[in-house]
């Protein structure tokens, strides 16, 4: 990966901000000498121009404190075009389709920007300052308020065909092998999707101690732990849907290290350990079972991490 980074007269590394944008909140941070500190934590706004408004103003003000942040990296929600730097279709933002989000931060902020996929970014920052600094390849996923992968090869992002490599969110699982079709992964394996899924059977009579006035993801979970069926169910879509993708991930790239993160996967027991005895159960090439699968290190700094990189 080429680097860019830029140095001070003294040799140090001049700041970096680094923009998380998620579905429902944006961070911005500040990395510097391989560290990041949190600046800002806001809802991320429906109008993709008051957030160019929001990150601007908050750089600003940031830039009064100490040493003038000079580049932006930003890990967005996708799908995106990096190279042209605007979003496409996404399913949790529809209204920022098309937006020329690099070319307006940078007329606002004045300074360079760099834009990526925020689950690409978070495989980045993950490959290199989290669980896959050991490992040469690292295909990593995320599970959170959507789903999104991305593949890290030697430090570098594997874009594929404009860059829409990851966009796992957008499999339907049932397409091709018989089964009900409608429900692709962001359906069945991110919080909203998982919450939807309890609320169906809910409706449809099925024994459970959830409440349709109260269920929520940390709901959710909760029931999962005390064994409530129908819980259970949700998960066990959930755990399929990604074993599945995973399956075929390992058969088809093989990578050296498989890494869960997102917020779907703070603890282990719910999705992470499920999925790893689902996928060795179904993997039909012995060696492949050696692969390991592993809960993510650097949580909800992963994206930051990445979009500094960048």
């Amino acid at each position: 990966m080429a680097d860019s980074t830029t140095k001070t007269p003294q040799g140090a590394e001049k700041p970096v901000a680094a923009v998380d944008i998620g579905a429902t909140k944006t961070v911005v941070a500040r990395f510097e000498n391989h560290q990041v500190q949190q600046i800002a934590r806001f809802p991320t706004p429906r109008n993709p121009r008051h957030m160019v408004d929001e990150i601007t103003a908050t750089l600003r003000k940031a830039s009064l404190t100490g040493t003038a942040i000079d580049r932006v990296g930003v890990g967005a929600p996708g799908p995106l075009d990096a190279q042209a730097g605007r979003f496409l279709k996404l399913p949790n933002l529809p209204e920022w389709e098309g937006f020329p989000f690099v070319e307006a931060l940078e007329e606002a902020t004045g300074a360079p920007v760099r834009f990526e996929n925020d689950a690409t970014a978070g495989a980045l920052g993950e490959a290199l300052y989290g669980k896959g600094r050991s490992y040469r390849s690292m295909f990593y996923i995320t599970l959170s308020t959507g789903v999104g992968a991305g593949l890290i090869i030697d430090g570098t992002i594997f874009p594929g065909y404009r860059g829409l490599a990851g966009e796992v969110h957008a499999l339907d699982p049932g397409t091709f092998f018989g089964g009900e079709t409608g429900e692709t992964i962001i359906e069945r394996a991110s919080g909203p999707g998982m919450v939807r899924a309890a609320r169906r059977l809910l409706a449809t009579g099925m024994a459970s101690s959830l409440q349709e006035e109260s269920l929520d993801t940390y709901a959710l979970f909760a029931a999962l732990d005390r064994g409530d069926p129908l819980a259970q169910e949700v998960a066990r879509s959930a755990r399929d849907a990604v074993a599945g993708l995973l399956v075929s991930v390992l058969t088809i790239v093989a990578p050296e290290v498989i890494v869960i993160g997102g917020g779907l996967c703070t603890e282990s027991r719910w999705l992470v350990d499920p999925i790893r005895e689902r996928v060795r159960e179904a993997l039909s090439i012995p060696e492949l079972r050696d692969v390991p699968l592993e809960r993510a290190e650097l949580w909800d700094k992963a994206v930051l991490f990445g979009a500094a990189r960048l």
